[in-house]
């Protein structure tokens, strides 16, 4: 009977022994769980951080174009004000020249005019005399 209890308390002592091991292997895996789930939840924190300065970069990338297309659209609205600027002073010279000659023209016309009157009058005064005589 000794030896039955001896066998019994062996049995026993290694039951426990297997109970605490596996409970010791338990504890570790559910602790590596939760180490790997930290561990997971710390790596899609650090994807998120990582996407969301990606989202800043393209943010700020897009805005950097955008800013570059609003310096062209810019450029090409000034480049048109100084072609509208520069075609409305040659036209303005084009008139200026214009009228100069206008009246050029017309003082021409004048002295031509009186000219021409100065002879009518005085080809009737002559035709007025021979009436007379």
């Amino acid at each position: 009977t000794n030896l039955k209890q001896d066998h019994s308390r062996d049995k026993a002592l290694k039951l426990e022994n297997v109970k605490k091991v596996h409970a010791k292997e338990i504890e570790a895996l559910e602790h590596k769980e939760k180490g790997g789930s930290h561990n997971e939840t710390h790596d899609t924190i650090e994807k998120l951080k990582e996407l969301h300065e990606k989202e800043k970069r393209e943010v700020a990338d897009g805005h950097m174009q955008n800013m570059d297309v609003t310096r062209k659209e810019h450029m090409e609205a000034q480049k048109e004000l100084e072609d509208m600027v520069a075609r409305m002073a040659g036209e303005r010279d084009a008139m200026n020249s214009l009228q100069e000659k206008l009246e050029k023209e017309k003082l021409i016309l004048l002295s031509e005019h009186n000219e021409t009157m100065e002879t009518a009058i005085a080809d009737r005064e002559a035709a007025q005399r021979l009436v007379k005589a």
